[in-house]
């Protein structure tokens, strides 16, 4: 198929992030990079971030729901990891499913149509 790699490219990305956030613990969810800048997300925020944008980005952007809880339960760090590998995993077999017609037909890109 002419778009796998957009869809290596995802796997990738989804391996990405989880493997950054298992290099954390729990201590470090609420940590600031540097401590007193409001602007830059704590470990937790980010992880929250990340997952509720790309349920939205998917679901909106690409009509593709796999979930109605983008986030887990309880605000854990293992936990984290376990929804979001999951959801997303559930997004790239629906990605896999899509054929070339699909990633070429015009769809709405905010103002614009375009082709996903």
């Amino acid at each position: 198929m002419r778009y796998d790699f957009l869809i290596e490219t995802y796997r990738t990305e989804i391996d990405k992030v989880a493997s950054v956030w298992a290099m954390c613990d729990d201590a470090d969810l609420r940590t600031r990079p540097r401590s007193g800048d409001p602007r830059g997300r704590n470990l937790l925020e980010h992880m929250v971030h990340q997952s509720v944008s790309e349920d939205l980005w998917f679901r909106n952007m690409l009509g593709i729901t796999v979930t109605d809880a983008p986030l887990p339960e309880v605000e854990r760090r293992l936990d984290f990891i376990t929804a979001y590998v999951a959801n997303a995993r559930r997004r790239l077999a629906a990605l896999e499913a899509k054929h070339d017609d699909w990633w070429e037909e015009d769809v709405g890109f905010f103002e614009v149509r375009r082709t996903r």
